[in-house]
């Protein structure tokens, strides 16, 4: 079924030429209602009631074949909400209706509410009368053409936007699906590459900030030669994989672990903020011992322990370690940054830990407020990232990775 929606203005001559050039099957006029200032009549006065006759008996238009659609003359806001409401219906009655849009008559308000409204579905065509003009105020009489606008283009730039304003929010996972219902849409016809492109970005960047480093790197890499804010992205993805530089690979672990909070936080997920600033301090504990000190936190020998460190219920057999304990043995057998500062920071850490001990996601029952989170990122950058870069120099670790990126192709 085929269906024509078209604006209606103070000439009909545009909406005869598109009539006659689709010849619908069913016709809905949208026309300005009576001004309420003036007392004016709407446009929906010509389609019935023409001083030659209306435009509905000059088409030939039985009453079933057209309905009259009334919308605020110079309230867009309104009257896209009218016609968005029935395009809706339309398709609710006749899912496989061929729509037809023409946004030539009526007022700028009421075409601009048309063409927005039938671009929120790509299958809708769009069309506008032009023709020879000879100044600025109407196309010549008999010059009159229907041409098809690329709405569909229109709106495959509007959705691919859209799509791409989540990574400003590290939302890569609701950039992908968005896009990927895009190309299920099957109206993209030039832009298709670089949307297949920002598709699969999308789901790398995805794939890494849940810490699967592995499918990160395979999907990034096909396009290094693409973008030029890649390279660093899919070199810095590499080294997080880098099984022969263990010491380096888990030290830049660690402040992966600190972006991905800091992208949890942006969200305002606090509680999943602070778990991994916690597994932050875990983590680093555990790859000084290991690294610096051959010592692995979930098999603690006795004999690896200094004669003034005391563990409850120590024995012959190894030993498990937590977060607290690890940094307590780091402060009795190491010398560095690292150990300077939970020398200095214990009872700050002990209050830290208490904040996370009582959420939800750790021991309690309580959700991580925003000042807390605040307190604990800004405790963090303050006293522990300079000694956990200056630990890194000590090992020739100089360089410090980037938080993943907010913006589609990225400045460098």
């Amino acid at each position: 079924m085929q269906i024509l929606l078209t604006t209606v203005g103070g000439t009909i001559e545009p909406i005869q030429t598109t009539w006659n050039h689709l010849h619908p099957d069913k016709t809905y006029f949208i026309c300005s209602e009576d001004d309420p200032l003036t007392g004016r009549q709407g446009t929906y006065v010509t389609i019935e009631k023409g001083a030659d006759g209306g435009l509905a008996s000059k088409l030939g238009l039985t009453s079933d074949q057209f309905e009259i659609v009334k919308v605020p003359a110079d309230r867009p806001d309104v009257s896209y909400h009218i016609i968005h409401g029935l395009i809706d219906e339309i398709y609710r009655t006749f899912p496989d209706a061929e729509i037809a849009a023409d946004y030539t008559g009526g007022t700028k308000s009421m075409s601009a509410a048309l063409i927005l409204a039938a671009i929120d579905y790509p299958q809708v065509n769009v069309f506008v009368v032009t023709g020879a003009r000879t100044d600025f105020v109407k196309v010549q009489h008999g010059t009159h053409h229907t041409f098809q606008v690329p709405a569909n283009r229109v709106y495959v730039e509007r959705e691919f936007s859209l799509a791409m304003k989540h990574w400003e929010h590290y939302d890569y996972e609701a950039a992908a699906r968005r896009l990927h219902q895009l190309i299920e849409g099957r109206v993209i016809s030039d832009t298709s590459t670089d949307i297949s492109r920002a598709k699969q970005l999308s789901m790398a960047f995805g794939f890494w900030d849940r810490f699967q480093y592995q499918l990160a790197y395979e999907n990034l890499r096909p396009f290094a030669g693409t973008l030029s804010f890649l390279p660093k992205y899919i070199e810095q993805v590499h080294f997080l994989l880098d099984d022969e530089d263990p010491l380096r690979r888990d030290y830049l672990r660690i402040w992966d672990l600190w972006f991905n909070a800091l992208r949890r936080a942006e969200n305002a997920r606090f509680d999943d903020g602070v778990a991994r600033l916690y597994r932050l301090l875990e983590a680093t504990a555990q790859w000084l011992l290991q690294h610096a000190h051959q010592i692995d936190t979930s098999q603690v020998l006795p004999s690896q322990l200094p004669s003034e460190f005391w563990l409850e219920n120590a024995a012959n057999e190894p030993l498990k370690i937590g977060l607290f304990e690890a940094w307590r043995l780091l402060r009795e057998i190491d010398k560095g940054p690292l150990s300077h500062w939970i020398s200095q920071e214990e009872s700050h850490l002990r209050y830290y830990l208490n904040i996370r001990n009582e959420s939800y996601l750790a021991h309690g029952h309580r959700p991580i407020s925003e000042v807390e989170w605040h307190k604990w990122r800004e405790w963090l950058e303050k006293s522990f990232l300079p000694a956990l870069q200056e630990q890194g120099r000590l090992y020739g670790l100089k360089k410090i990775p980037e938080q993943l990126p907010r913006a589609w192709k990225e400045k460098t």
